[in-house]
């Protein structure tokens, strides 16, 4: 295909892959039949919330949603500095 590899199944490791991260654990990608020098990978044809002044009317609150979700999550945790920490390079 044109835009992506295998187009009708659930993958979600392609998008990771197209990005190049050499950290990603070995998926099942050689059993599917294709590898990283091969992936088909068409940043262009995932448009989720479109482009331009036409796009997406909810794209703002989709957003703004997200933002809500990650900071009542972060709520739920302690997060401290490590001690190993050079706090020098920090402001």
């Amino acid at each position: 295909p044109r835009i992506f590899t295998d187009p009708s199944s659930f993958w979600s490791e392609r998008w990771l892959l197209a990005a190049g991260d050499p950290s990603l654990p070995p998926s099942d990608s050689a059993t599917r039949g294709f590898d990283r020098a091969t992936l088909v990978h068409n940043e262009t044809g995932f448009l989720p919330f479109s482009h331009g002044p036409m796009n997406c009317v909810g794209k703002t609150l989709a957003m703004q949603e997200m933002r809500m979700v990650v900071c009542a999550l972060l709520q739920r945790f302690r997060v401290r500095a490590s001690e190993s920490l050079d706090s020098g390079n920090f402001e």
